[in-house]
C-alpha cells in the first residue's frame, strides 16, 4: 500500500518533466526560427537601406528598412536595461548571460516588427488623408424641370375640339 503512494509522485513528477522539456523544446524551435527569420529581414533592410527593394510584389522603401533596423535596436537595449534593472533592484534569481542574449533578441524582433508596422499605419494614413484633399467637392445636382405627366385624352376632349 505504502508504495503505491510513492510511485504517484514519483509519476507525476516524470510528467511534469516532461512537460517542461516539450516546452524548453517548444522554445528553442521558435527562437531558432526568430533568430532566422531576424537574419534574413536584417539583410533585406540592409540592402533596402539607401534604395526601394522590390521583393515578390511587395516593396520594401528605405524609411521601413531603417525603422525596422533602429526600432529592433532601440527595443533590444530597452530590454537589456529593464532587465539589468530588474536585477539590480532584486530578482530572486540570477540572470545569465544567455538569458541577456534572448531577450536582446526577442526585443530586436519585437521592436522591429512593431515599428515597421507603425510606419505602414502612418504612411496608409497620409495616403487616405492626400486622397482625400484631392476629391473635389461637386455642386449639388439641380432637381430636372418639371413635366407635367402624361394624361390620356378623354371623348369628350374631342368633341371639345371640334368646335
Amino acid at each position: 500500500m505504502q508504495n503505491n503512494q510513492n510511485m504517484e509522485g514519483v509519476a507525476v513528477l516524470f510528467l511534469l518533466a516532461v512537460a517542461w522539456l516539450i516546452f524548453q523544446i517548444m522554445f528553442a524551435i521558435v527562437l531558432a526560427i526568430g533568430i532566422i527569420v531576424g537574419v534574413v529581414v536584417t539583410l533585406l533592410c540592409l540592402i533596402a537601406w539607401s534604395r526601394p527593394l522590390a521583393l515578390f510584389g511587395e516593396v520594401l522603401t528605405p524609411l521601413e528598412a531603417r525603422s525596422f533596423i533602429l526600432g529592433g535596436i532601440a527595443c533590444a537595449c530597452g530590454a537589456m536595461f529593464i532587465f539589468a534593472l530588474a536585477e539590480e533592484i532584486g530578482l530572486p534569481f540570477p540572470l545569465t548571460d544567455r538569458f541577456y542574449a534572448v531577450m536582446a533578441l526577442m526585443g530586436y524582433l519585437y521592436g522591429g516588427f512593431c515599428s515597421t508596422e507603425i510606419v505602414e499605419q502612418i504612411q496608409s494614413a497620409r495616403a487616405a488623408q492626400e486622397l482625400q484633399s484631392r476629391q473635389e467637392i461637386l455642386p449639388p445636382i439641380a432637381p430636372p424641370p418639371y413635366v407635367p405627366p402624361f394624361e390620356f385624352a378623354d371623348w369628350q376632349d374631342e368633341d371639345e375640339f371640334r368646335r
